[in-house]
Order: C-alpha cells, then structure tokens, then sequence
C-alpha cells in the first residue's frame, strides 16, 4: 500500500541510488523488498570473502596466524550489520511519516502556516533526492577504497588477508574482494543513512522555524511535543549496526591482542555520547520553540493569576464589591488552586522533548553489542548493574 500524499516525508523513501536499486529488482514497486536486499547483498558481501579465505587457507586457526574465523567484527559487518542497515529502513518508515504528518494534524501547525509546512517537506525530500546524495556518498566510497589500498600497513582488521612467502607478503583473492566490494557495500549503506538523517536534521530544523501552536498547559510539558520522544526508536537498527562492528572488533582486539576492556571504556563512553547526541539532536534543535514560548506564556500565565488572585483577595478578604468578573466565573479557570496548578504546568515545561523514551533506545541500541566485550574480563553483574544505573 503506497503511503498518503498529504504532509509526508520518509528519510529512506528515495534517496541516493533508489533508481538504481529499483533498475536492479532490488526495490519492487510493491513492498520495500528488505528480505531480498539482505540476501543479496550479504551473499555477494560476505561469501566470497569467506570461500576465498578458506581456499587460500586464511580462514581458520592453523592456517594463518590471525584467522579470518577470529575477526568477529567482518562477520559481524556482513552477517548482523547489513541486514540492521536494511531493515531499519521498515523501522524508519513506520515512525517518523506519522509523527511528521501529526505535526498538520494535530493542530501543532494551523492553516496559516500549512503552506510552509510543505514547503519544508519539499525541501527535504529535494535533498534527499538530489544528486548531491549519491556524490556524497561516492565520495566517502572512493576515499576509504583509495586509503585501504595504498596502506602499507592494512591494520589488524586485514592482518588475516595477508600472506607472508619469501620475505614478501601480499593479499590475494579475498583480500581484494573485502576492499574493493565488501567494505564499500557496508560503506555505502552506512554513508545513505547518513545522508537519510541529514535530511531528517533538515525538515526538523525547517519545522522549528515554523510559529508552532504550541500548549502551554500540555501534560507531556513540552508544549505537545512530546509525541516526538519515540522518534528516537526508529534509529535504533542503525545505531545497533554500528555498535555491533565496534564490538566485534574490540573483541578480537582483547582476545587476541591483549588490548585490556579498560582501555576501551573512554572509547565506549565517547561513542555512546556522541550517539545520544546525534540522534537526539533534531529534539534539541526544536528546544528553542519550547523555551523561547514558556519565556512568553510563563510572564502571560503569572498575569492572569496574579489578576485571579487579586480579585479574590479583593472579594474575600476586603470584602469589596468588585461585581461580576468573567474570570471569576470561567468554568475552565475554577478556584484559585486550579487556576494556580494552570501556572505551575507552565512553569516545569521542559526546555526540550528529550526524556528516556527518546534516551533509552539509543543508550541500549549502542551499549548492548559492547557489553559482551567488557564481560570478557569484568563479571556480567557488576556489568548490567552499572547499565542499570546509568539508564535509570
């Protein structure tokens, strides 16, 4: 079923090589065409690497001196991270259309502002399509493929690839194969993610310009923005994609190198922070509506209870006749400790739409694959209990 034209946006509907992709058969006009994607691509990815390696006898211990078999992060890539890339696509899609379409129908934008709504739709969906996509993305190919091939020193993650006879080393058939099409398979998915959330970041940034009705009153204490919390969740797959060629590669690293988990732990945090950062930035970026609209509602809401209080004060205290008031009798104000709770409301609005429901996905998504790592030398107790405590 295609999606409703009215006020949508998908970051993974088109995007760089979508025509390709469709030209091959690897994108039906019906159906997103995941199971068949993954298939393909990991059989053409990770099979040759594999057939290849056990022919030239680099696959497993006894072979070579640091078996494919040992590098956990290339299976992890190939096996468990491409297929997260494909199908956090079905994710992406089923979460962030709704929650942009709400915008429109919930009132947040009125009829008024509705035209510019789309204009920002527009301009979304022209760079997600945009020929600059699949440069960007071409780019960052031809920079890892070019750096990867002249190394003099491949590095840890090519050391099984590599073949020492007569003083002389180099790589043979599943060593090309990794450089020159698996890696750049992986590459290239992460690197159209990539471009998919700079065009979320840019029809987010777009909306935030937007003069939003917002409530003041509004029990999520953003102003009704809180339905955006759960958008984090469709970033997880990706998230988790990526955590997970971390960790198969730390652990090879502490297994097989003698590289101890306390040196990785600066590494963890800092990728955990920089996660949290980048997809809960869109949520920060509309955090100047929130807190440029409480300045205004906070100093509008104060005079109108101060203006309540002081007609009761005025009736009930100085026993003055101060007749027949609107605000006195406005069913929707009540007593004075309503109107009263009316202020407080406003005054803990929070000065953004990031709570652990926008949190936690990402935490989990980019501790979960590590915490494995770290059990290989600290006790899986003291583990989850730490995690526990700094999610909670």
């Amino acid at each position: 079923m295609q999606p409703s034209t009215e006020y949508y946006f998908s970051p993974v509907q088109g995007g760089p090589f979508r025509r390709i992709r469709k030209a091959l058969g690897l994108v039906p006009e019906k159906g997103a065409g995941l199971v068949h994607r993954v298939i393909v691509l990991v059989a053409f990815a990770w099979l040759p690497v594999v057939v290849g390696a056990l022919i030239a006898g680099q696959a497993l211990t006894g072979g070579a001196a640091d078996p494919l078999l040992r590098h956990f992060g290339v299976h992890a890539r190939f096996l468990i991270s491409i297929p997260l890339l494909v199908f956090g696509e079905a994710f992406m899609e089923r979460i962030i259309p709704p929650m942009i379409r709400h915008f429109a129908t919930s009132g947040l934008i009125d009829r008024d502002t509705i035209p510019e709504f789309r204009q920002a739709l527009a301009t979304a969906t022209r760079l997600r399509d945009s020929i600059w996509g699949t440069i960007f993305v071409l780019a960052v190919i031809a920079a890892v493929v070019l750096t990867s091939s002249v190394a003099i020193n491949p590095g840890d993650e090519m050391s099984w690839a590599v073949a020492h006879s007569d003083g002389q080393s180099g790589m043979g058939f599943a060593g090309w194969w990794f450089t020159f099409v698996s890696r750049p398979i992986f590459i290239g998915l992460l690197t159209i993610w990539v471009w998919r959330i700079l065009a979320l970041w840019i029809v987010v940034w777009k909306i935030s310009k937007l003069d939003l009705r917002l409530v003041a009153s509004h029990p999520d204490r953003v102003g009704g923005l809180g339905f955006l919390e759960g958008s984090t969740v469709a970033c997880a797959p990706l998230v988790l994609a990526i955590s997970t060629v971390l960790a198969g590669r730390w652990a090879h690293q502490v297994l097989y190198h003698g590289v101890h988990v306390d040196s990785l732990k600066p590494l963890a945090i800092a990728f955990l922070v920089t996660m949290l950062i980048v997809f809960n930035g869109p949520l920060l970026v509309l955090g100047r509506n929130i807190r440029a609209f409480k300045r205004t509602k906070l100093l509008e809401y104060s005079a109108l209870v101060g203006n309540h209080g002081h007609l009761v004060y005025r009736k009930w205290i100085r026993n003055q006749d101060v007749g027949a008031p609107d605000i006195l009798n406005a069913p929707e104000l009540g007593p004075t400790v309503d109107i009263s709770s009316i202020y407080e409301s406003v005054a803990k609005m929070r000065p953004v739409p990031i709570g652990k429901q926008s949190l936690i996905p990402i935490a989990a998504a980019s501790l979960l694959p590590i915490l494995p790592v770290f059990a290989i030398e600290i006790p899986i107790k003291q583990l989850l209990g730490s995690l526990v405590g700094a999610l909670l």
